[in-house]
């Protein structure tokens, strides 16, 4: 089966945490986001920095231990239906030119890096709930869990 949606998207750690907190409002929106790529194929991508977030955010957040944090962030990848992007060489260069028009404030430099390792690696959609967080990001669009439901009624 093809990837009818035509859009490849990373996923934001907040995603990540919503697919394993159980009690989170925002789960069985995340799971149903899930079983949608899945069926329809479409691609999935982490970054190491997702990877990483979600580690300190287990630990610090949830109080996991390291080993039970890194066993959460390792079931995202050791399948085959998300990918994951690295940093590439022009990753750094990509970062400086996306906040040089906009300049960067406090809390949005790693958003900003998140974006530049995404788009080097041809990703250019992102499934966050913090769509603001990449609102001024030139040729990256952010896609909150209400946008992407809309995208799964259309190709159901």
């Amino acid at each position: 089966m093809t990837n009818i949606s035509k859009k490849n998207f990373l996923v934001d750690t907040n995603i990540l945490i919503y697919a394993l907190d159980k009690k989170s409002l925002f789960f069985k929106k995340v799971v149903e986001f899930f079983e949608w790529s899945e069926d329809k194929k479409v691609r999935l991508f982490l970054a190491h920095q997702n990877l990483l977030e979600l580690i300190r955010t287990l630990i610090n957040d949830y109080g996991v231990s390291y080993k039970v944090a890194e066993k959460n962030a390792r079931g995202f990848i050791d399948g085959e239906a998300i990918n994951l992007i690295s940093p590439l060489p022009s990753t750094l260069s990509r970062y400086f030119n996306l906040t040089k028009s906009k300049g960067v404030k406090r809390g949005n430099i790693f958003d900003y890096y998140l974006a530049a390792t995404a788009l080097d690696n041809g990703v250019d959609f992102i499934l966050t709930n913090n769509a603001d967080d990449f609102s001024e990001i030139e040729g990256f669009t952010a896609t909150t869990l209400e946008e992407v439901r809309k995208i799964i009624g259309e190709h159901e």
